[in-house]
This record gives C-alpha cells, sequence and structure tokens, in this order.
C-alpha cells in the first residue's frame, strides 16, 4: 500500500490506493472475462468511473428510486438506537463512498456525543470520493479520514492493522448486486476479518409490490437508462473500443422467481464491436443480451439464512413505517 496524495490537513486527511488496485487495469481484466463468455455480461464495478458516480447520484434522487429515501427515514428515525450501538472509539468503516446526506447523519449525531470521529470510505471510484472526502473535511472540523481507494475485501484487511473496533457501514442494498450464493462468499469473508466488538450494519431493501419496483429500475427520464450506457462510453474511452450506443438498449426485466431485478444493455441489431487495447472483435445478434447487473430483494427469511451462512449473528434491525427497507445490524458470530 501506498500514500497516493493528502489533500488539504495532513492531520486531518489522508488518502490511500492499495498498490494492487488498478482501475484501468481491472476494467480491461472484466471486460475480456466477460465478452469471452457464452453470455456476455459485465460485473457492476464496471459502473463506477467518476460520470457513472456522478450519474447514480442523479438516480438517487428519482422520484421512482425510493431505496434513498426510504432508508434515510429509516436512519433519521433510528439513529439514536443505532448510534447507542457503536463504541465511542470505533472507527466508522463505509462500503462505497455513498450518499452523503446518508453519512453526515452517521457524523451529526456522533459528533453529539463525542469530540473527535474516525471514517474510512473505502471505492473503487478515486476520483469520486476524493472530492467528497475534501468536502467533508470541510464541514466536519473534527472529522478524521482515511480514504481507501480499492475494493472492499482489501480496504477492510488494511483496516486489521488497527486495534480499534470497527463499524462497517454497507447502505443503500449494494448487497443486492451479488447474487444470494455471491453475497455469502463475501460477507463470509468480511466475518472472517471481524474481531468480537466489530460490527457491520448493511441496508437491504425488502421484496414489495413489483410494479414498484420494476418503475425504480427504468425511470421516466432515462437516468438508469444513461446509467447503464456510460458503461459502453467508459469502455470506449478507455478501451479504444467502438461501441454505437445508439445501436444498443437499456433492458430491465424483472425475475421473480429469483427475487431480483436483472439489467441489462441489448444489442439492436446484428453488429460487431471493436476493443482496440484488448485486441478483440466482439459480435453481437440482434436483441443479444449483456448482463450488467442484479438488485436483489430480500425477505427477513432469506436474510437470516445468508446471515448463517456468512457467519454473521443478528443483533438489530430497523424497517421503516412500510417494511419496504431493513438496516440490519450484524456482529461475528
Amino acid at each position: 500500500m501506498k500514500n497516493m496524495k493528502e489533500y488539504l490537513k495532513e492531520d486531518q486527511l489522508n488518502f490511500f490506493s492499495l498498490e494492487e488496485f488498478a482501475p484501468h487495469d481491472d476494467l480491461k481484466k472484466q471486460v475480456k472475462k466477460g465478452f469471452s463468455s457464452l453470455h456476455k455480461s459485465l460485473c457492476s464495478g464496471c459502473f463506477y468511473n467518476y460520470e457513472g458516480s456522478l450519474l447514480f447520484d442523479k438516480i438517487c434522487e428519482l422520484p421512482e428510486y425510493y431505496l434513498t429515501r426510504t432508508e434515510l427515514a429509516v436512519l433519521e428515525d433510528n439513529m439514536g438506537d443505532i448510534i447507542a450501538e457503536i463504541p465511542e472509539q470505533a472507527i466508522i468503516t463505509e462500503l462505497g463512498n455513498g450518499n452523503p446526506v446518508k453519512i453526515k447523519l452517521f457524523f451529526e449525531a456522533l459528533f453529539q456525543r463525542q469530540n473527535r470521529v474516525q471514517y474510512t470510505p473505502i471505492d473503487i471510484s478515486i476520483q469520486y470520493m476524493a472530492q467528497s472526502m475534501r468536502r467533508l473535511i470541510e464541514q466536519y472540523p473534527n472529522l478524521q479520514i482515511t480514504a481507501i481507494g480499492g475494493r472492499y475485501e482489501d480496504g477492510i484487511h488494511f483496516l486489521q492493522k488497527t486495534d480499534a473496533p470497527k463499524c462497517i457501514l454497507w447502505l443503500g442494498s449494494s448487497i443486492g448486486n451479488l447474487t444470494d450464493n455471491k453475497a455469502v462468499d463475501f460477507l463470509s469473508k468480511i466475518s472472517r476479518m471481524m474481531q468480537p466488538e466489530d460490527s457491520l450494519l448493511i441496508g437491504m431493501d425488502m421484496i414489495k409490490d413489483w410494479e414498484i419496483i420494476d418503475a425504480a429500475y427504468n425511470d421516466a427520464q432515462g437516468i438508469t437508462a444513461a446509467f447503464n450506457m456510460n458503461l459502453l462510453r467508459r469502455i470506449n474511452n478507455n478501451l479504444d473500443a467502438d461501441f454505437n450506443l445508439a445501436q444498443f438498449r437499456h433492458e430491465p426485466v424483472c425475475n421473480k422467481a429469483e427475487s431480483r431485478m436483472e439489467s441489462y444493455i441489448t444489442s439492436c441489431k446484428d453488429q460487431q464491436v471493436s476493443i482496440r487495447d484488448l485486441d478483440m472483435e466482439v459480435s453481437f445478434k440482434e436483441n443479444e443480451r449483456i448482463h450488467v447487473e442484479v438488485s436483489c430483494k430480500y425477505s427477513e427469511e432469506k436474510i437470516a439464512t445468508i446471515a448463517d451462512r456468512s457467519g454473521l449473528r443478528l443483533k438489530s434491525r430497523w424497517f421503516d413505517t412500510r417494511k419496504w427497507f431493513s438496516l440490519n445490524l450484524f456482529s461475528p458470530a
């Protein structure tokens, strides 16, 4: 690991980039793997360059996208109880540089109780995270930030070097971007790295009327479509490809049997795309799909099963009044 760059006050913000994580090389690896498969796919992490992160911020403000508003309501209504579960000396670790309103709710509550707060966000969108951290430092003079650019599990592994307890936040139902088995694999890695006094707070979107869910991923303004299509634009810009975005479309699909939304980018015609940095020629048939994301929805029983399989114990849970969204606080079993 190396210190990438220090912003503003040296005693208030450290910014690290994991040496083994290189966003450009990671994109090349994911694109080559995904387009070499029989059923083409790209991992959801490929969405989050700087432009992708900005587009996702816009998605969170959409009237159809209930997730952010509902999770915020759960946080606002229960923050006192949540903070009571976090030791005063704990490092607040956030997986993903998420909605700043959410983390500010934590800071406002914590600063009512204590003089200083230690915060460690972990994210692959390094440029976007750097700007966010500068704004937080300006707003909270007693906030100590150690920002880590890299994958979540690598960042948590780095944090094992400190003996301080950690409260790991994984908000926004981002866990839903993993299938159940992959979620168990990931959470098992995290639980094995957690100390007995550590905790993990996960936002999880609950099963509800599928018309409400479908609208959240197919908004009238087309921001979600732009978010998906930005993935092809990123490949064009970073890997010298020639995707014609007008010849592809955003296609969300309700998979009720698996309790999840699925997002695809679909080819509008037979065509061939060159990705020169990879020396690849990729052929697409008309209506052939690129699978780019899943967004799983949860029941209380499903959450319990995933936790049990992952070596986690449910300590506390909070819902909104409609039980559309849940915040689940886990400790290592």
